[in-house]
C-alpha cells in the first residue's frame, strides 16, 4: 500500500497546532446530580483545566486560565459561589495539582431537593423535583442562553459562514471526486487509500497503485477544502476562548454537562441521552461534535466525519476498513448552500425544548420533604 500523508497532514495542521496546547474545549465542567440516596441529590462539579506546563505565558488564553486558577484556589469561582448559595450541609472539596499546577477542582455536597434551582439561580435553566405514586421525576427546562457576550455571539456567527462556506466549497470538491470515480470505478481504491491515508486499513492490497499526478491534482483539491473547514476549531493567538467554547456558550444555557444517576427502574425520559443502566446526560454543545454527527449529511462515503472524529481528547477511533469505504453506495448532493449548512450545524448545538427523567422508587427511597 502507498502510505502518502500528505493529505492527512493538510487536514490535520491546524488541529495539531492547536491540539498540541490545548483541547477542543480548553476547560471543561461536568455536573453529576445522584438520587441514588434518595430525593435529595448529591451533586458534583468537577472544573478540568489543561495539565500542561505553560508555554504560552502572555496569550490571552493562558492569562485566562490564570486568573480562573486563582478563582478556583480562592473560592471565587462560579461553581463556589453556587455552592455557596444553596448552603447545602457537609461539602467537599477536592484540589488536584500536576508539578504544582491546580489542573482539577471537585466540589460535591447533598442538596435538598427544594434548592436544587438555586445550583442553577445564574442561568436560564429551571428545575423541579417531584414524587407521584410510586416514582419520582426530574425535570430541567432550559431557556435560551445568556451565558456568552455580545462580542462572542458576534464573533460566532462570522466564524459559522466561513465555515459554511468551505463546507460548500469541500462537498464541490467531493462532487468532483465521485465524477471521476464513476468514470473511473477501478481507481476507486488507489484513491480512497491517498485520501484516507492512514485513516484506512488497506484490506484491499492488490487493488492499491500509486495515483497519478491527475489524480493527486484532484485529491489534494479535497484536502484543502478539507483543512479550510477544520480551520474553524484553531485557537487564534489572540483567543481566550476556543470556538468549540464559544459555541457552548452561544447556545447551551446549561453551566456544564450534566449527568443524572437514579436508583430505579426509569419509566419515562425525554431529552437525556441514555448512558448505562440508570445513568442520563445532557451533552454540552460542541461543534466538533456536531460536525462528526453531520456524517454522510451531504457526502457519503465522508471523509471529513472521519478525521473528525480524531479530535476527541483522549480517544483513537480505530481505522476504517478501505474494503468497507470502496464498497459503499456513493452520494453527494447536487447542490447545497452556505445557508442551508449553517441551519444543520446550529440545530446540532441546541438543547432539547426539557429534560425529564420518572423513575420506580421504592419505600427505601425517602421522600421529598
Amino acid at each position: 500500500m502507498v502510505r502518502v500523508k500528505r493529505l492527512l497532514l493538510v487536514f490535520l495542521a491546524p488541529l495539531l497546532i492547536a491540539a498540541s496546547c490545548y483541547p477542543p474545549s480548553i476547560v471543561t465542567n461536568d455536573l453529576t446530580l445522584d438520587f441514588r440516596d434518595g430525593a435529595d441529590p448529591h451533586a458534583t462539579a468537577v472544573t478540568t483545566l489543561p495539565s500542561n506546563v505553560d508555554q504560552n505565558a502572555g496569550m490571552p488564553v493562558e492569562n485566562r486560565l490564570h486568573d480562573l486558577r486563582e478563582a478556583l484556589a480562592s473560592e471565587r469561582d462560579e461553581w463556589s459561589l453556587r455552592f455557596a448559595g444553596v448552603s447545602a450541609g457537609d461539602e467537599q472539596v477536592v484540589w488536584d495539582k500536576r508539578e504544582g499546577r491546580l489542573w482539577r477542582v471537585q466540589r460535591s455536597a447533598t442538596i435538598p431537593h427544594d434548592r436544587l434551582q438555586r445550583l442553577f439561580n445564574d442561568t436560564a435553566v429551571t428545575v423541579s423535583v417531584v414524587d407521584g405514586e410510586g416514582w419520582r421525576e426530574l425535570l430541567l427546562s432550559p431557556g435560551g442562553s445568556a451565558r456568552a457576550t455580545r462580542e462572542q455571539r458576534e464573533s460566532f456567527g462570522r466564524a459559522l459562514d466561513v465555515w459554511s462556506e468551505a463546507m460548500v466549497r469541500y462537498v464541490a470538491a467531493m462532487r468532483h471526486f465521485h465524477a471521476y470515480l464513476d468514470r473511473n470505478p477501478t481507481r476507486a481504491s488507489s484513491c480512497w487509500a491517498y485520501m484516507l491515508s492512514d485513516m484506512a486499513t488497506n484490506d484491499l492490497p492488490d487493488q492499491v497503485t500509486p495515483v497519478t499526478s491527475d489524480e493527486q491534482a484532484m485529491l489534494d483539491e479535497a484536502g484543502d477544502a478539507m483543512s479550510a473547514v477544520t480551520d474553524i476549531v484553531r485557537l487564534g493567538e489572540n483567543q481566550a476562548f476556543s470556538l468549540n467554547e464559544v459555541a457552548d456558550l452561544v447556545f447551551n444555557p446549561f453551566p456544564a454537562a450534566i449527568t443524572v444517576r437514579v436508583p430505579g427502574q426509569v419509566l419515562e425520559r425525554e431529552g437525556f441521552t441514555e448512558a448505562g443502566e440508570g445513568v442520563l446526560k445532557i451533552r454540552r454543545a460542541d461543534l466538533v461534535e456536531g460536525i462528526s454527527s453531520l456524517d454522510r449529511r451531504w457526502v457519503a462515503p465522508d471523509p471529513l466525519a472521519i478525521y473528525v472524529r480524531t479530535l476527541r481528547p483522549g480517544e483513537k477511533p480505530d481505522p476504517v476498513s478501505l474494503a468497507s469505504i470502496v464498497g459503499e453506495k456513493r452520494s453527494v448532493a447536487t447542490m447545497v448552500t452556505a445557508s442551508e449548512i449553517r441551519a444543520a450545524a446550529e440545530a446540532t448545538l441546541r438543547p432539547a425544548p426539557s429534560y425529564r427523567v420518572r423513575w420506580v422508587v421504592t419505600s427505601r427511597d425517602s421522600a421529598p420533604r
